[in-house]
């Protein structure tokens, strides 16, 4: 079973996978697609046509670079881009 929290906006043409966790003020870009078994922490940011293969998480405050393809978890407050994805840097948790 899926489960989508508050505040979060899915834009238009996303494919979401089968039990997915999307947590508080998650966005996802237009064009995403998502395999089974994913979890989208808080805050997170997938950009525009990002795939995330299944059994992947983000850690909260994420965020995955337009067109990336995510092939493991992502850690809190990194912003990775790239195919596959690869952290290229860290959020300032003060924002």
């Amino acid at each position: 079973m899926s489960k989508i929290e508050n505040f979060v906006f899915i834009n238009r043409g996303a494919s979401l996978g089968r039990h997915l966790y999307l947590d508080n003020f998650v966005s996802i870009g237009p064009g995403v697609v998502t395999g089974g078994n994913v979890t989208i922490a808080k805050g997170s940011l997938i950009g525009t046509g990002a795939v995330i293969l299944p059994e992947v998480k983000t850690g909260k405050h994420a965020i995955v670079g337009a067109g990336s393809a995510v092939t493991k978890d992502v850690n809190d407050y990194s912003i990775v881009v790239g195919n596959p994805a690869k952290k290229i840097k860290e959020n300032d948790i003060n924002f």
